[in-house]
């Protein structure tokens, strides 16, 4: 007998469970969020059910937490099968050319959302240890922590986050209260010695992540950047299609601070567990009641962004001061926000496939259209296939141009591969669509035709040159208006 799936509602509040016993968790204060959200409980492993959840709501279905370890295998062989990553070391991966587009395609979504809102700019990515060590986070990070030393035996760390950096640099140039607040952000690498790197790109060494930071003169002004970061992190997940996700409150760990909210997504891979319940716990308790486990519903989640109102501490460490409208020298209040780049595509990756292999939307397909004019063979030469391939893929690409996107066309002309090889190895890396040039289609003259097949819908239509491409160019049209919104 089928289990029956639990329905998730966002009128119910929910409970983060971590798995993690090294940092207790600490109520957050209410004031800082948009209606109720739920305290982080943290757990240790073998007191967790095992996950169980896929609802029907778009708002928040979470996903069934069978086969875990089956589907990270799965996810890692998928990506390294189609050739977007290749692993170099435990949680070291290379970014190869597709996978590099879609990251990218993912940063310009972040880009757009952020122009205006914040600033964008590089920050360095070995910092000095004494920034750390005036903030106290040395011990906080622990091992976790890349530590490298220069020729004349002076400390630095790889960053797994730059919030030293940024209150650095806030001190180094804010003075007055007229000059707040001020947003900024960057897209770059970051660095952590996982314990136990797993799930590919998921929890990796190294990872590609958005970090903004916000410095501000009181806090109203905070809270109103706190509440315009967590509408842009909503449009950017909506955006890239990663699908049902839920804003819980959540313990700050490291970062500290009065409040903290994370972003889950359903994934059979997340280390974290969503858990509703009617009200917000404001006490903690060992051990379960008769009766009080019945009914509890739970669905793995992956964290994929975080928010943070961050305490004094780092201001304070790097000395960060302004004059306010009184005359007086006070501390700028600091949030920071981080989305991990990297990880969304790994978790698209997961979340969009099938038994061909990858799906992704197309507005972060490595190519939306891809060319494929039947290869040579021993009953044709395949040059008329090849000469229409080019023209074809010269008036697509003409177009996406014309559309204001990226070069989004594909023409596969490789030899020594038969058409079948062709149309699997662009089902596998998920372009959405294919436009197949048979010769048999060619030979009758004045009725040239195409075979336009959909990815995602599986459907395939033989049509006119001129009615195939005008479906294409619509849909590039289209794909290049999405991201301009």
């Amino acid at each position: 007998m089928e289990r029956p799936q639990p329905h998730w509602d966002l009128l119910t509040t929910y409970t983060v469970l971590r798995f993690s016993v090294e940092h207790p968790s600490s109520s957050a204060k209410d004031d800082c969020s948009r209606g109720a959200f739920p305290s982080t409980s943290e757990v240790k492993r073998n007191s967790v059910p095992p996950a169980v959840g896929r609802g029907n709501d778009s708002a928040s279905a979470f996903a069934d937490g069978d086969n875990g370890n089956a589907a990270a295998t799965s996810a890692g062989q998928l990506l390294e099968k189609a050739r977007l990553v290749q692993a170099a070391a435990s949680g070291l991966f290379c970014i190869l050319p597709l996978g590099f587009r879609v990251l990218k395609k993912i940063e310009a979504i972040c880009h757009q959302e952020l122009a205006g809102i914040a600033a964008p700019l590089s920050l360095p990515n070995i910092m000095p240890i004494q920034w750390l060590e005036n903030s106290d986070r040395v011990r906080s990070f622990g091992p976790s922590l890349y530590r490298v030393q220069d020729r004349r035996a002076r400390q630095f760390f790889l960053p797994p986050t730059s919030e030293e950096a940024a209150a650095w640099l806030a001190a180094s140039g804010i003075r007055s209260h007229r000059e707040l607040p001020q947003i900024f952000y960057q897209i770059g690498p970051k660095f952590r010695d996982e314990a136990r790197p797993r799930a590919g790109c998921l929890r990796a060494r190294e990872f590609a992540m958005l970090e903004v930071y916000s410095f501000h003169q009181d806090a109203p002004c905070r809270e109103a950047t706190y509440h315009k970061m967590d509408d842009c992190f909503r449009r950017i997940l909506t955006r890239v299609g990663a699908g049902p996700f839920l804003r819980v409150r959540a313990d700050p760990g490291t970062m500290g601070g009065p409040c903290s909210h994370e972003y889950h997504v359903c994934n059979v891979l997340g280390s974290d567990q969503v858990v509703p319940e009617l009200h917000p716990p404001d006490e903690s308790r060992s051990g379960v009641s008769d009766g009080d486990a019945e009914g509890v519903e739970m669905g793995s989640s992956l964290e994929v962004a975080h928010c943070f109102q961050l305490p004094e501490t780092y201001c304070k460490a790097a000395r960060a001061r302004f004059t306010d409208p009184g005359g007086a020298q006070r501390m700028p209040l600091m949030n920071s926000y981080g989305l991990g780049v990297s990880r969304l595509m790994a978790h698209l990756a997961l979340r969009h496939q099938d038994s061909k292999g990858l799906l992704f939307p197309p507005q972060v397909a490595p190519f939306c259209v891809v060319v494929i004019p039947q290869p040579a063979a021993r009953w044709n030469d395949g040059r008329r296939a090849a000469r229409l391939g080019k023209a074809l893929f010269r008036i697509l690409h003409k177009t996406a141009a014309l559309a204001g996107g990226p070069a989004d066309v594909l023409l596969d002309d490789r030899q020594g591969l038969t058409l079948r090889q062709m149309q699997s190895h662009a089902d596998l890396v998920g372009i959405p669509h294919q436009l197949i040039i048979k010769e048999d289609f060619l030979r009758a003259p004045g009725t040239s035709r195409v075979l336009c097949i959909s990815r995602e819908t599986g459907q395939a239509d033989i049509l006119p040159l001129r009615a195939a491409l005008k479906r294409l160019e619509n849909t590039l049209f289209g794909v290049a208006m999405s991201r301009k919104r």
